[in-house]
């Protein structure tokens, strides 16, 4: 037995096997930084103490109940493994979360579920960025997000069936969080609160203060605790991300207009066909974030309104011509390549005969059939010209680059505006984008 941390009255408390004493005590040392987080950010822990059992060859990776966790011995490490860290911290960080959520306030009803897994999954992702950074947890956020919208395309119940006894948890503990995140997006930008971080700390509260009737939760009290932090109105959110199926696609297109200086934007969304024993799914309404950087690279940032199955809008450039013309780096690449050809092409005999260090080259890509295979060529002459006619555009375009939607997008964009995206865009999601479109 080791005492792991104390925060005024309430311990956390290690039980392992003999020897692995030293291992307890390297994995389980960020435990002090997750009750904190939790503590300070959502509210007080609802129990004296908690309690973390490491054991061989348990049932599960862990079990939880009210102050303790069972946990396998295999997540302990010492400080030289670095890989097996990361399962660590997130089985342990989880478990932890599961005492406010799952073990403290439950569902009440089978069908409110989703409610406090979701809820549950949501914050443990949220101490996750704390602990592992912004990139990690939008990386993740990203994956799972197509991943669920891959999945829910017609086949799976809504994660909320009143009256069921059926419920499909994995797939639950998918969607749930991530219907939790762009909620949270949703109440942060058209509200009047600070999105979930208001209202999970009044649940918490609520279920401190035995307001919450047996510390259980039900779909509709959930949504009032967030319409009173709101002011909004959330009928239409429910019954497209919670009491309905599905996930939309949507097909974006893009057109920059010279003469009038505007881009063409036109959005198409289709529905999964649905299965008949399945509630039918819906057209998706909400607002779309478009984001265009200009010529210089600067962001400007464009709500939609998605309130049909297929409509162009037209959005307004902020970038004067004369200046998209002399900054833009699609012109000026295109610039670069032109002279470029020019000097390949007066010098091409020479590089033939000539053994040049500063030239790359790849032997492989000599074979014009692994050039295929890697799909390796040069610009051809039209699309030179294509790219020199759009080079006093936009330099990229970003479609929800919030991930405010469950939604598979599609948005078949020039290989140019890829690299310019690949080049320009920090955002680890950018990168995901750029990696999944070419």
């Amino acid at each position: 037995m080791q005492l792991i941390h104390q925060e005024e009255k309430k311990a956390m408390i290690g039980f392992c096997l003999p020897g692995d004493e030293m291992d307890m005590e390297n994995s389980a040392a960020f435990m002090s930084k997750a009750m904190t987080f939790y503590s300070t950010e959502f509210g007080v822990y609802p129990f004296s103490d908690y309690k973390m059992v490491f054991v061989s060859e348990p049932r599960s990776d862990h079990a939880v109940g009210a102050t303790m966790s069972l946990f396998s011995s295999e997540l302990l490490h010492p400080p030289d493994i670095i890989d097996q860290v990361f399962e660590t911290r997130q089985v342990l960080s989880l478990a932890l979360a599961q005492q406010w959520l799952g073990v403290n306030i439950i569902p009440r009803t089978l069908a409110d579920t989703w409610v406090v897994n979701g809820l549950c999954i949501y914050i443990y992702g949220l101490f996750l960025r704390h602990l592992q950074g912004n990139n990690e947890y939008r990386f993740r956020l990203k994956r799972e997000i197509d991943r669920c919208a891959r999945m829910d395309q017609g086949d799976k119940a809504p994660i909320c069936q009143p009256g069921t006894a059926d419920i499909d948890v994995p797939f639950i503990n998918i969607k749930a969080p991530l219907v939790m995140h762009i909620l949270d997006r949703y109440l942060t930008k058209t509200g009047t609160s600070s999105g979930l971080s208001r209202v999970i700390p009044k649940i918490f509260l609520a279920a401190l203060s035995d307001e919450l009737p047996g510390n259980t939760i039900a779909t509709h009290s959930f949504f009032k605790y967030c319409r009173k932090a709101s002011g909004l109105d959330l009928g239409a959110f429910q019954d497209q991300w919670v009491f309905g199926s599905g996930c939309p696609k949507m097909r974006v297109q893009t057109n920059f207009i010279r003469k009038k200086f505007v881009v063409e934007l036109s959005v198409e969304q289709t529905q999964p066909a649905t299965s008949s024993n399945k509630r039918p799914t819906q057209f998706f309404e909400g607002s779309l974030t478009i984001r265009i950087h200009e010529a210089d690279g600067a962001p400007f940032e464009h709500l939609v309104d998605i309130k049909t199955s297929s409509k162009t809008y037209t959005l307004p450039f902020n970038t004067k011509y004369k200046r998209t013309k002399r900054s833009g780096r699609i012109a000026a690449r295109f610039d670069h390549l032109r002279d470029q050809m020019v000097a390949d092409e007066a010098d091409e005999d020479a590089l033939r005969d000539t053994d040049r260090t500063d030239v790359f080259a790849y032997p492989p890509w000599d074979n014009e059939r692994e050039r295929s295979d890697w799909k390796v060529a040069e610009w051809t002459e039209e699309q030179a010209d294509a790219m020199m006619t759009e080079g006093s555009g936009y330099e990229w375009i970003r479609i929800d680059p919030d991930c405010e939607w469950l939604a598979v997008f599609e948005f078949p964009e020039k290989p140019w505006y890829w690299i310019s995206q690949l080049q320009g865009d920090k955002d680890v999601i950018a990168q995901l984008e750029v990696s999944s479109c070419t």
